[in-house]
């Protein structure tokens, strides 16, 4: 894993997620207003009929109902493309209706399908949401808006930096930042003011990621900072983004405190210089098991082999950091470990898996099979360049804080799962069938979209099998959505059962937002809004359909207009509209 922002506060900003938990399951107490929005952009149209037909089709609606009863009828005219601005209108209008319903879901649903059609009314959705009374749905709105790359979402994320909750400001700098929209400095540089004192060690990270000059030099200054933690999270800003000016600073940095130099010691990671060098061989013989052991990786990661045998040491002696570093050397001599503590076959499985190693296959499987009650979570050392996964009771974890955790720990085994993806394909094959076998219904999307990279027959031929697999029925759902999107072949009627089986059952249709600075796995990636996994199914037969157009793709979709639950609703509206291209 890389280094990690400053947590040594986390609870506090994760108490923030009370309110998002509760919220989530609590009504608003008024619809969300749209009186900002837009009027649709065929309005003249409004009040007239389409009178091609013995049954006029009309553009005035006053309801849900009544606008998919239009839109319904509207398909059943003949050469429907010449009234594309009608379904366009219609289209609006029905967003609208949804994005005022008191249903949170609902109104997060909305705006996710406006935006992955890319519907002109998908700004104004997310300027409402980001200014929302409601964290969760802020946080929803800013995480949605970093697929939009246009001028009106960057202004967005600028609005969103006057929430009233600190992590939601953060985050919305966090992409400010990623992003480096014009101004993205100054709008940065001001949240000094706007942040308590326990969140400012999160600032230099954003800083980094800008890297313009000026940010630059503001980093120079934090280095000076009489904060140790903000001192200690400026280095490890510097060494993770490989900011190059600051060699020779960070080969010359000296401090008195065993964090700040383990930070130094990742940083120096990054430094190609014999000076560097010199100073990591020096923090290799630290006292501190923390600072010598980040100062032997570094090296290590240099091409310097021979301190393989010092971590491989401290992985005897029992040291989790370097049982979980051991992935990241070369050619290291995996300890064997007689005992069954769970955090020690989890770290030394990760390491094994790491080096493309079949030996963690069984004990991988094992933790991607964790029931509810045991959750993955991460742990650091003092510095926070070091980190070890660990298995925690869920009975443990604060009640409220449980949907934040429940989360994070099906994030890591998407993570595991995806390393897993570097095996031989023979292995990585027999991890997915053990997934398909053992029904770990979580990680079915996920492992989907491995199946669809690989491509491959040995790929297909499990598809095929679990699309036959009798008395499971999301295996064959599963399978049989993965067959199509990787063959191209689309049967219709084989996707109408599996629009009927995601549609009947009930389940939370987003899954629970994870703001950069609570996120546990590496970010690499930036973070976008995930669904559940029957929402995945749903959305993801939907988009099949849509990427046919067929007249009976189409037709499906049509017909889907009234069998939809209204949260899964807009989904059919921007499949239709994509379709009818």
């Amino acid at each position: 894993m890389t280094s990690k922002p400053f947590r040594a506060f986390l609870l506090p900003c994760l108490l923030l997620c009370i309110i998002f938990c509760s919220c989530a399951r609590t009504l608003p107490k008024a619809p969300l207003s749209t009186n900002s929005l837009p009027t649709p952009p065929h309005s003249e149209l409004t009040n007239q009929e389409i009178c091609l037909s013995e049954d006029p089709v009309s553009v005035e609606t006053t309801t849900i109902d009544e606008i998919i009863q239009s839109m319904k009828r509207l398909h059943a005219l003949p050469n429907k493309s010449a009234y594309r601005p009608h379904l366009e209108e219609l289209s609006t209008k029905l967003f609208q209706k949804l994005l005022a319903s008191n249903d949170p879901e609902i109104v997060m649903m909305t705006m996710l399908a406006a935006a992955s059609c890319h519907h002109p009314l998908s700004h104004n959705m997310a300027f409402s949401l980001v200014r929302s009374s409601y964290p969760i749905i802020q946080l929803a709105a800013i995480q949605a808006l970093c697929s939009l790359n246009t001028t009106e979402a960057d202004c967005m994320l600028v609005e969103a930096l006057r929430s009233d909750y600190p992590v939601i400001r953060l985050e919305a700098a966090w992409y400010i930042a990623h992003k480096r929209i014009p101004q993205a400095f100054f709008h940065i540089d001001t949240l000094k003011v706007k942040l308590p004192a326990e969140l400012l060690p999160y600032l230099p990270e954003l800083y980094a990621a800008e890297g313009s000059s000026s940010s630059i030099q503001r980093l120079r200054q934090l280095l000076l900072d009489p904060d140790e933690q903000v001192v200690l999270e400026t280095i490890l800003a510097i060494g993770k983004y490989n900011l190059t000016s600051f060699s020779d600073v960070l080969t010359k940095f000296t401090s008195h405190s065993p964090a700040v130099l383990e930070a130094l010691a990742f940083a120096l990671q990054n430094v190609p210089t014999d000076a560097a060098r010199d100073k990591l061989k020096i923090l290799a013989c630290h006292s501190s098991p923390y600072v010598s052991l980040r100062a032997c990786l570094s090296l290590i990661a240099q091409g310097d082999l021979s301190y393989q045998n010092q971590v491989q040491t401290l992985a005897k002696e029992g040291n989790i950091f370097a049982l979980s570093a051991l992935g990241s050397c070369p050619q290291p001599l995996l300890p064997c470990f007689a005992g069954t503590e769970k955090c020690v076959n989890l770290n030394l499985a990760l390491s094994q898996l790491m080096l493309r190693d079949a030996a963690a296959i069984p004990s991988i499987k094992t933790f991607l099979a964790l029931p509810e009650t045991e959750l993955l979570c991460a742990s650091y050392s003092p510095g926070h360049a070091l980190s070890y996964w660990d298995v925690t009771p869920s009975q443990t974890v604060v009640k409220e804080l449980e949907p934040t955790f429940t989360e994070q720990s099906l994030r890591a085994k998407e993570y595991f799962l995806s390393l897993a993806l570097e095996l031989d394909e023979a292995q990585f094959l027999d991890v997915a069938s053990y997934i398909f076998q053992e029904g770990i219904f979580d990680l079915y999307p996920c492992l989907l979209e491995l199946l669809e990279n690989k491509q491959s027959k040995s790929a297909i031929a499990l598809l095929h099998e679990e699309s036959m697999r009798v008395g499971a029925p999301y295996n064959r759902a599963f399978a049989t959505l993965g067959l199509v999107k990787i063959k191209n072949e689309l049967k219709e009627k084989d996707l109408v059962p599996i629009l009927s089986l995601s549609r009947e059952k009930k389940a939370q249709s987003w899954r629970f937002p994870i703001p950069w600075i609570e996120s546990a796995v590496s970010d690499e990636r930036m973070p976008l809004q995930q669904t559940s996994m029957l929402a995945h199914l749903y959305i993801s037969t939907v988009g099949a359909l849509a990427e046919n157009g067929s007249p009976e793709a189409i037709s499906i979709l049509v017909e889907e207009l009234s069998l939809a639950p209204q949260k899964y609703l807009p989904f059919v509206v921007s499949a239709l509209l994509y379709a009818t291209l």
